[in-house]
């Protein structure tokens, strides 16, 4: 009855000893847990839909899934179709495998000292002094194609996509499209405030 009880035992967990050798193999190679974003990636089976065997992270292969930005560098505008990208890999600015809650863009140096003008659109007045988040909110995004990821899941509350360069995309207009060049009569410094000596109220 004894050897039987072991035997039983034994059996029981035989399950785990056979997935502990799988286990560690794993982790000689995973560095770590892929962040949030990238967990339905997790396990042995996905590393080659980011990877090439033997090779560090495929940048291609990471534009096959990030289609929105592969669509801004093809169009040679934004960002990450700039020069100061380009001769980059996705890695040197996109870490992962820190864990789930791992923040995966590095700001180099900071998001606050960010050049604006790589973008295609350059700072001025109290935009300069605005916080991203001022302006990079999900109400404020007007494109199409950024929206329509938002049902996949997309972030729009955390994407820096999206955006409109007009003026009326994030500033209320009160005269309801009867005036198109906003920049004749209000300025960078105070939206609010319009120029009077280019409106007379009067006529």
């Amino acid at each position: 009855m004894k050897h039987y009880f072991l035997k039983s035992k034994w059996l029981a967990l035989l399950p785990l000893i056979l997935l502990l050798p799988m286990t560690t193999v794993y982790s000689q190679f995973s560095p770590g847990e892929l962040a949030k974003s990238h967990a339905y990636l997790e396990g042995m089976d996905n590393c080659t839909r980011c990877h090439d065997l033997g090779k560090k992270l495929d940048k291609q292969k990471c534009l096959d899934c990030h289609t929105l930005i592969k669509g801004r560098i093809d169009a040679k505008t934004g960002y990450h179709a700039s020069s100061e990208v380009q001769s980059k890999t996705c890695m040197d600015c996109h870490h992962d495998h820190l864990g789930r809650d791992f923040q995966m863009t590095e700001w180099k140096p900071s998001k606050e000292k960010f050049d604006h003008r790589v973008t295609g659109y350059q700072l001025e007045g109290k935009h300069k002094t605005a916080k991203c988040e001022a302006c990079h909110k999900s109400e404020f995004v007007k494109d199409a194609s950024v929206n329509a990821r938002a049902k996949d899941g997309l972030s729009l509350s955390k994407t820096f996509l999206g955006l409109s360069q007009e003026c009326t995309s994030c500033h209320f207009d009160e005269h309801r499209g009867q005036l198109k060049d906003c920049a004749k009569c209000h300025d960078f410094s105070d939206w609010k405030k319009s120029s009077e000596t280019l409106f007379d109220h009067t006529k």
